[in-house]
Parts: C-alpha cells; sequence; structure tokens
C-alpha cells in the first residue's frame, strides 16, 4: 500500500463517483420523461383527448433538454384554457340568448292576445255604434214622417181658413151691401110726414084712431061702446093730432141686426186669423225644432261614422301588429330550434368537457412541473433506488 496506489485509488474512485453521478442524472431524466409522459396519458385518457396522446409520444423523440417538450406543454395548456373559455362562453352564450329569445317570444305571444282582446273590445264597440247609427236614422225617419203630417194638416188649415176667410169676407161684404141698401130704402120710403090734425066738434064722435102696425087693423068696430046709466063715458080714442110715424122703429131694428151680423163676421174673421197666426207660428216652432233635432242627429251620425272609422283603423293596425309579432314569434323558435343541436350538447356535456379541461391541464402542470424538477414522492424514491444501487 503506497503512496501511488493511494493516489490511483483516489483518482479511481473520482472517476468511478463522476460516471456514477452521470448515470443518476441519466436516469432521474429518463424517470422525469417516464412521469411527465404517464402523466400526460393518464390525462389524456381521462378527458380522451387524442392530442394529448400525440404530445406523449413526441416526449420520446426529444434529446436531452425538455425545453422543446415544456413550450409543446405550454401551447397545449394554452390553447386548452382558451377552448375551456370558449365552451364556457358557449354555454353563457346559449342560455342568455335562448332565455332572451323565450322571453322575447313570450312578451309578444302576450302583446299578441292583447291586440286580440282590443280588437274584440273594438269590434263590439263598432257593432254598438252602429246600432246607435241605425237608431238615429230611425229617428230621422220618424221626425219626417211627424213633420211631414204636420205640414199636410197645416196645409190643409190653412187652405180651410183662406177658404173660409173668403168667405166670411165675402159675406160681410153682402152684409154691409144689404145694410146700406136697406137704411137707404127705409130712408127715402118711410111714412116721417106729419098727418093732418083733426079736431072734434062738440056733439060729434071722435073719429077711429089710426091704425097701428103691431096689430091687424079692424075698423071701427073695436072702438064702439055703450054706456050705461050712471057710468061715466070712456075716454075718447087717440087721435091724429100725434104724428104718425109708420114702420120707422122696426126697420131701424133691421139695420141694426145687419150691422151686428157684420160686426159678428168681422169677429170670427180676427178670431180665425188670430188662431191661424197662432197655428202656424206653433208649426214652424215645430219645423225648427224638427229640423234642429235632425241636424244633431245627422252630426251625431257623422260623429259615429267617423268613431267607427277610427275604430276598423285600429284595428286593421292590430291585425297588421299581429302579423308582423306573429312573423317575429316565428323567426324567434326557428331562431331558438336552429341552435338547440349545439347549445343543447353544451347544455348537456358542458360539466363533463370542462371536468375532463381541468383534469387535462392539471395533468400537463403537473408533468411540466416533473420536467422542471419537481420532487413528487414517487421520484424521490426512485432516486434513492438508484443511488443504493450504484454504491
Amino acid at each position: 500500500y503506497s503512496d501511488d496506489a493511494r493516489d490511483l485509488f483516489k483518482k479511481s474512485f473520482a472517476s468511478q463517483g463522476y460516471m456514477l453521478l452521470q448515470e443518476t442524472q441519466k436516469n432521474a431524466l429518463t424517470w422525469k420523461r417516464g412521469q411527465a409522459k404517464e402523466v400526460i396519458l393518464q390525462a389524456a385518457r381521462a378527458g380522451k383527448d387524442s392530442r394529448l396522446v400525440a404530445l406523449a409520444a413526441a416526449m420520446v423523440k426529444t434529446g436531452k433538454g425538455f425545453e422543446k417538450v415544456i413550450e409543446a406543454i405550454d401551447k397545449m395548456l394554452e390553447l386548452l384554457k382558451k377552448e375551456q373559455a370558449e365552451d364556457l362562453k358557449i354555454k353563457e352564450d346559449c342560455e342568455k340568448s335562448r332565455a332572451d329569445d323565450t322571453r322575447e317570444a313570450i312578451v309578444l305571444s302576450r302583446e299578441m292576445d292583447d291586440l286580440s282582446d282590443e280588437i274584440t273590445r273594438w269590434e263590439s264597440e263598432i257593432e254598438e255604434f252602429e246600432k246607435q247609427v241605425e237608431e238615429k236614422k230611425k229617428e230621422i225617419l220618424e221626425i219626417e214622417k211627424a213633420l211631414k203630417e204636420a205640414t199636410k194638416i197645416r196645409e190643409e188649415e190653412m187652405a180651410e181658413f183662406k177658404e173660409n176667410k173668403k168667405d166670411d169676407e165675402e159675406a160681410a161684404v153682402l152684409v154691409a151691401n144689404a145694410k146700406e141698401v136697406l137704411a137707404t130704402f127705409y130712408k127715402e120710403n118711410a111714412l116721417l110726414q106729419q098727418q093732418p090734425q083733426f079736431t072734434s066738434k062738440a056733439g060729434e064722435a071722435p073719429p077711429p084712431p089710426p091704425p097701428t102696425w103691431s096689430d091687424p087693423y079692424k075698423g071701427k068696430q073695436e072702438h064702439q061702446f055703450t054706456s050705461k046709466a050712471g057710468e061715466a063715458p070712456p075716454p075718447p080714442p087717440p087721435t091724429w093730432s100725434d104724428p104718425y110715424k109708420g114702420k120707422q122703429e122696426q126697420s131701424k131694428g133691421i139695420v141694426e141686426i145687419l150691422e151686428l151680423i157684420e160686426e159678428d163676421i168681422k169677429e170670427d174673421i180676427t178670431k180665425a186669423e188670430a188662431a191661424e197666426k197662432e197655428a202656424q207660428d206653433t208649426y214652424d216652432k215645430l219645423e225648427q225644432e224638427s229640423e234642429k233635432a235632425m241636424k244633431d242627429l245627422d252630426m251625431a251620425i257623422a260623429d259615429l261614422g267617423l268613431t267607427i272609422g277610427f275604430r276598423k283603423g285600429e284595428i286593421v293596425n292590430a291585425k297588421t301588429s299581429q302579423k308582423s309579432k306573429d312573423l317575429e314569434v316565428g323567426a324567434l323558435l326557428t331562431k331558438i330550434k336552429k341552435a338547440a343541436p349545439g347549445c343543447d350538447f353544451f347544455a348537456i356535456n358542458f360539466e363533463t368537457r370542462n371536468a375532463n379541461r381541468i383534469m387535462e391541464i392539471d395533468g400537463l402542470m403537473k408533468a411540466k412541473a416533473i420536467l422542471k424538477g419537481a420532487k413528487f414522492p414517487e421520484e424521490s424514491e426512485l432516486l434513492q433506488k438508484d443511488a443504493n444501487k450504484h454504491a
């Protein structure tokens, strides 16, 4: 045992230690690659993602370093996170779009129902307004009929008045003419002269009184008398000392009667004229009131016509709006139906896909950590075994 032997042994031991370290490091790299590959394959099987299988296979072809593998893992991580975010966005967009479209379709359907109610109400109003129009037209016909009858009666009354007035006026003229003729006749032919006065002489009987117009003339027999003994004789009969007036008083009575008749006729004419004026005023008032009532009814009918036209226009607009809303509802339902396959897929599979993405990302992150030197229990046990083996 010499110094040279010791130096040689030292050199041999150092060389063997270096080789052992290299072997250990090589085994560690191999383990890391294998461990990372296994982790990635587990994630690929869990997520049923062939891209991870391809990534795991590519790791075998890498050289000593893991830079390219880590770079590939980073790209895959970025892609998986992007897909995860896209899945979430698609799911949320589908849910929001479907909810919005469904809500809008419900609102449109309710608006269509409201329009149907409005149309029913407006149609009922139109029916009622049309009944009112017919009633007012009947009222106008009744007023026209009543006015026509009143006009006919008024014309007949006026014709009768004119005829009666004409007769009365002619009668008044006739009576006036008769009165004038009689007055003239009696004036010219009345016995107004004074009869000669007669004075009886002593011992002579007085002459008989002149006849009067009140009783028929009977001669002298009524004036004869016989005196009785012891009785005074009766007074003498009237003499011709008073003037004889004949029928003067009687003629005056006839003229007065004619004057009364003439006055009565004129009074009747005045009363008839007053009655005619009152009847005409009553008719004029009736005519004015009837015309005003018909005018008011015509205006009411015109207003109802405008209202009916307005309501019909609203019904047309409502039906047009209903049709438009129905088309919108149809378009929304079509949109929902077309989106259903994709949206239903994400709605049903999102949780599974998301869980797979999480496992894949977790596996890749773990594989990346292993390649970067993270110490997991399995790796420590393997290194310890390799060290013991080479000791």
